[in-house]
Protein backbone atom coordinates (compact mmCIF):
# COMPACT_ATOMS: atom_id res chain seq x y z
CA UNK A 1 0.00 0.00 0.00
CA UNK A 2 1.64 3.66 -0.89
CA UNK A 3 1.19 6.42 1.67
CA UNK A 4 0.31 4.07 4.31
CA UNK A 5 2.06 5.65 7.68
CA UNK A 6 2.88 4.40 11.17
CA UNK A 7 2.52 5.16 14.64
CA UNK A 8 5.37 4.94 16.77
CA UNK A 9 5.04 4.22 20.66
CA UNK A 10 6.25 7.38 22.92
CA UNK A 11 7.49 4.24 24.68
CA UNK A 12 8.34 1.29 23.20
CA UNK A 13 8.35 -2.06 24.77
CA UNK A 14 10.13 -5.52 24.29
CA UNK A 15 9.54 -8.46 26.34
CA UNK A 16 11.97 -11.87 26.81
CA UNK A 17 11.39 -15.07 27.79
CA UNK A 18 13.82 -15.93 30.12
CA UNK A 19 16.09 -19.14 29.21
CA UNK A 20 18.39 -21.19 31.14
CA UNK A 21 21.09 -19.11 29.41
CA UNK A 22 20.14 -15.72 30.96
CA UNK A 23 20.25 -18.06 34.24
CA UNK A 24 22.95 -20.09 33.41
CA UNK A 25 25.60 -17.02 32.26
CA UNK A 26 24.12 -14.78 34.24
CA UNK A 27 23.29 -11.92 31.63
CA UNK A 28 19.70 -11.21 29.87
CA UNK A 29 20.13 -9.86 26.10
CA UNK A 30 18.76 -6.80 25.05
CA UNK A 31 16.56 -7.22 21.07
CA UNK A 32 19.15 -6.10 18.84
CA UNK A 33 16.80 -4.43 17.12
CA UNK A 34 15.74 -2.25 19.96
CA UNK A 35 19.57 -1.79 20.67
CA UNK A 36 20.54 -0.51 16.77
CA UNK A 37 17.05 1.77 17.40
CA UNK A 38 17.71 2.96 21.07
CA UNK A 39 20.96 2.10 22.21
CA UNK A 40 22.63 5.09 21.43
CA UNK A 41 20.81 6.96 24.35
CA UNK A 42 21.79 4.27 27.02
CA UNK A 43 24.35 4.97 29.49
CA UNK A 44 26.72 1.80 30.83
CA UNK A 45 24.59 1.21 33.64
CA UNK A 46 20.21 0.75 33.23
CA UNK A 47 17.49 1.47 35.93
CA UNK A 48 14.51 -1.10 35.95
CA UNK A 49 11.56 0.19 38.07
CA UNK A 50 9.32 -2.31 39.17
CA UNK A 51 5.56 -2.29 40.44
CA UNK A 52 6.61 -2.02 43.97
CA UNK A 53 8.20 1.23 43.54
CA UNK A 54 11.62 -0.86 43.80
CA UNK A 55 14.90 0.41 41.34
CA UNK A 56 17.52 -1.78 40.48
CA UNK A 57 20.75 -0.41 38.72
CA UNK A 58 22.18 -3.07 36.44
CA UNK A 59 25.17 -2.69 33.67
CA UNK A 60 24.60 -2.79 30.73
CA UNK A 61 27.21 -4.65 28.46
CA UNK A 62 27.98 -3.97 24.97
CA UNK A 63 29.90 -6.70 22.71
CA UNK A 64 30.33 -7.82 19.30
CA UNK A 65 27.39 -10.25 20.45
CA UNK A 66 24.76 -7.94 21.83
CA UNK A 67 23.77 -5.86 24.50
CA UNK A 68 23.46 -7.75 27.87
CA UNK A 69 22.17 -6.93 31.13
CA UNK A 70 24.99 -8.21 33.56
CA UNK A 71 26.19 -7.13 36.55
CA UNK A 72 23.20 -6.76 39.14
CA UNK A 73 21.02 -9.06 37.15
CA UNK A 74 21.60 -12.04 38.54
CA UNK A 75 20.74 -10.19 42.48
CA UNK A 76 17.49 -9.18 40.24
CA UNK A 77 16.89 -12.61 39.18
CA UNK A 78 17.04 -14.05 42.79
CA UNK A 79 15.20 -11.15 44.55
CA UNK A 80 12.14 -12.06 41.99
CA UNK A 81 12.84 -15.55 41.93
CA UNK A 82 12.87 -15.49 38.36
CA UNK A 83 13.14 -18.77 36.43
CA UNK A 84 12.89 -20.33 33.05
CA UNK A 85 9.81 -19.55 31.50
CA UNK A 86 9.06 -15.74 33.31
CA UNK A 87 8.28 -13.55 30.56
CA UNK A 88 9.64 -10.01 31.40
CA UNK A 89 8.29 -6.83 29.65
CA UNK A 90 10.36 -3.77 29.38
CA UNK A 91 8.47 0.18 28.57
CA UNK A 92 11.59 1.80 27.76
CA UNK A 93 10.85 5.43 29.66
CA UNK A 94 13.55 7.17 28.10
CA UNK A 95 17.76 8.02 28.75
CA UNK A 96 18.57 4.65 30.87
CA UNK A 97 15.32 3.76 32.55
CA UNK A 98 13.05 1.03 32.42
CA UNK A 99 9.73 -0.66 33.49
CA UNK A 100 9.55 -4.03 34.19
CA UNK A 101 6.92 -5.98 34.62
CA UNK A 102 7.54 -9.68 35.25
CA UNK A 103 4.89 -12.59 34.45
CA UNK A 104 5.42 -16.34 35.59
CA UNK A 105 5.13 -19.28 33.95
CA UNK A 106 0.87 -19.35 34.70
CA UNK A 107 1.25 -15.94 32.66
CA UNK A 108 0.46 -14.35 35.68
CA UNK A 109 1.80 -11.00 37.08
CA UNK A 110 3.96 -11.46 40.14
CA UNK A 111 3.68 -10.74 43.70
CA UNK A 112 6.77 -8.28 44.00
CA UNK A 113 8.73 -8.75 47.13
CA UNK A 114 9.53 -5.65 49.06
CA UNK A 115 13.51 -4.58 49.59
CA UNK A 116 14.08 -4.72 53.68
CA UNK A 117 16.58 -2.92 55.03
CA UNK A 118 19.26 -5.60 54.63
CA UNK A 119 18.80 -6.46 51.51
CA UNK A 120 21.22 -5.27 48.75
CA UNK A 121 23.86 -2.96 48.73
CA UNK A 122 24.80 -2.37 45.94
CA UNK A 123 21.57 -0.52 45.43
CA UNK A 124 22.25 3.73 46.01
CA UNK A 125 21.37 5.36 49.36
CA UNK A 126 19.44 8.07 50.43
CA UNK A 127 21.89 11.53 50.13
CA UNK A 128 21.88 13.61 53.19
CA UNK A 129 19.45 13.61 55.96
CA UNK A 130 16.52 13.07 55.65
CA UNK A 131 14.90 14.62 58.38
CA UNK A 132 13.42 18.25 59.32
CA UNK A 133 13.82 20.43 62.40
CA UNK A 134 10.24 21.87 63.27
CA UNK A 135 10.04 24.97 65.33
CA UNK A 136 6.94 25.99 67.34
CA UNK A 137 6.01 29.09 68.85
CA UNK A 138 4.38 27.65 71.99
CA UNK A 139 5.73 29.07 75.55
CA UNK A 140 6.63 24.98 76.39
CA UNK A 141 10.11 24.75 75.45
CA UNK A 142 9.69 21.02 75.45
CA UNK A 143 7.97 21.58 72.42
CA UNK A 144 10.92 23.35 70.72
CA UNK A 145 13.27 22.28 68.34
CA UNK A 146 11.48 19.12 67.67
CA UNK A 147 12.85 17.07 65.85
CA UNK A 148 10.51 15.55 63.11
CA UNK A 149 11.08 12.28 60.48
CA UNK A 150 10.10 12.58 56.94
CA UNK A 151 9.80 9.68 54.80
CA UNK A 152 13.09 10.00 51.64
CA UNK A 153 10.11 9.46 49.86
CA UNK A 154 8.67 13.17 50.05
CA UNK A 155 11.51 14.56 49.42
CA UNK A 156 12.68 13.05 46.21
CA UNK A 157 10.86 13.34 42.78
CA UNK A 158 9.22 9.75 41.15
CA UNK A 159 11.66 9.41 38.75
CA UNK A 160 14.59 10.11 40.89
CA UNK A 161 17.66 8.17 40.65
CA UNK A 162 18.23 8.36 44.08
CA UNK A 163 17.72 5.43 45.84
CA UNK A 164 14.96 5.88 48.41
CA UNK A 165 12.84 2.33 48.71
CA UNK A 166 14.33 1.15 51.58
CA UNK A 167 12.46 3.35 53.93
CA UNK A 168 9.77 3.46 51.72
CA UNK A 169 9.31 -0.45 51.76
CA UNK A 170 10.00 -0.19 55.52
CA UNK A 171 7.06 1.67 55.47
CA UNK A 172 5.03 -0.31 53.24
CA UNK A 173 5.65 -3.10 55.06
CA UNK A 174 4.29 -1.55 58.17
CA UNK A 175 1.12 -0.78 56.57
CA UNK A 176 0.79 -4.20 54.93
CA UNK A 177 1.41 -5.96 58.25
CA UNK A 178 -0.61 -3.51 60.65
CA UNK A 179 -3.15 -1.61 58.52
CA UNK A 180 -1.94 1.66 59.31
CA UNK A 181 0.00 4.66 58.05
Amino acid sequence: MVGRGYFESQTPHFFKIVLSDALQNGRLGIPKKFVRKYGSSLSDLVFLHLASGDVWEVELLRGNDGAFLRRGWPDFVKHYAIEHGHFLVFRYEGGSAFRVVIFDKSATEIKYPLISENDDPRMEEDVGDASVEVFEDHSDQSRRNQRQELPSSTLLSPFSKKKRKKKTNERLNKQAVGGSS
